[in-house]
């Protein structure tokens, strides 16, 4: 069975603390990409900024997931 693409995501900030940038590669996917769904986490609590690096220009995030663990549940035939 296939993880769902949103847990996919969502996986490499379940290991560890990531940037945007080493989690966008962790999860093979393009980090513009990544980016919207990291917003859309922090707002539903399931990640977390664990500090910011600065630098020069903008500063660095650093994200980290608020559990190790994800329970997914089957489609509702419902909602199909």
């Amino acid at each position: 069975m296939r993880k769902p693409p949103t847990i996919g995501r969502l996986m490499p900030f379940m290991r560890a603390e990531h940037t945007l940038g080493s989690a966008a590669k962790s999860a093979q996917v393009p980090a513009s990409s990544l980016a919207y769904w990291v917003r859309r986490f922090l707002t539903a609590g399931l990640v977390e900024i664990t500090r910011v690096r600065p630098r020069r220009g903008k500063p660095i995030p650093h994200y980290r997931a608020m559990s190790r663990e994800a329970t997914t549940a089957p489609a509702d035939p419902a909602f199909k």
